[in-house]
């Protein structure tokens, strides 16, 4: 696999053409991803919890499915 982007807990990332996006270790969270047909763009978030806090996701926008997809 020469083309493969691992998104890590709490981290969002978009891949392009025969790339392949995994992640690991999903166990509570939840691995959301997303394919565009026409431009062939794939993403994945790798959420940890629903909301953000009160005061936003700082750099972590990952970390919450409300900032993360």
């Amino acid at each position: 696999m020469s083309n493969v982007l691992t998104i890590g807990i709490a981290e969002v990332g978009v891949v392009s053409g025969q790339a392949e996006v995994i992640t690991y270790a999903l166990g509570s969270c939840i691995g959301v991803c997303l394919y565009d047909k026409n431009l062939k763009l794939a993403g994945m978030v790798h959420v940890m919890l629903p909301t953000s806090p009160p005061g936003g996701p700082g750099k972590l926008v990952g970390r919450y499915a409300d900032t993360g997809i």
